[in-house]
């Protein structure tokens, strides 16, 4: 038995470690799929699946907006889309900071989301909280002047 102990030693320390940081990692996974899954869908123009990353309390509101006013071929005027980075704020908030560089005409645009992402756990999936998410011109230097998302809302006459 004696010289077991070390490998159920290890064994357990394993198990431990795994039941500790394995949560963690699989919500990591899933955010990583799911915000994959919005910027895909937002290259490929599918505005009704990127509106389906969006709270569900929140896209009455803001599926009327999308589907109307932004153009059908919206797609082709986006240069890059990307994850820039992100960070959890507690297990079921995720902040992401994602950079869009747009092209229209030979005319560049770059700007950056500071989208809030929550844990819906009964669904095992994230969804974007719209109007808790920021936007800003993209800053040749300092910060950017984050602007509340909901005020987008506001501003189409929503709210």
């Amino acid at each position: 038995m004696t010289r077991w102990l070390p490998l159920l030693i290890i064994l357990i320390a394993l198990v431990a470690s795994g039941l500790y940081f394995g949560p963690n990692l699989y919500r990591g996974a899933l955010f990583k799929r799911d915000i994959r899954g919005l910027l895909d869908a937002a290259l490929q123009g599918d505005k009704a699946k990127a509106l389906s990353f969006i709270e569900s309390a929140q896209q009455n509101a803001i599926a009327p907006i999308v589907m109307n006013n932004v153009p059908d071929d919206y797609a082709q005027r986006i240069a890059s889309l990307k994850l820039s980075s992100w960070q959890r704020a507690d297990p079921s908030t995720i902040w992401a900071l994602v950079t869009l560089r747009t092209d229209q005409d030979g005319v560049g645009g770059l700007y950056q989301g500071k989208l809030r992402w929550v844990y819906d756990a009964a669904a095992r999936r994230w969804l974007w909280d719209f109007t808790g998410s920021y936007g800003s011109v993209y800053p040749l230097s300092g910060e950017p002047d984050w602007r509340p998302l909901s005020e987008a809302l506001e501003y189409a006459g929503t709210f």
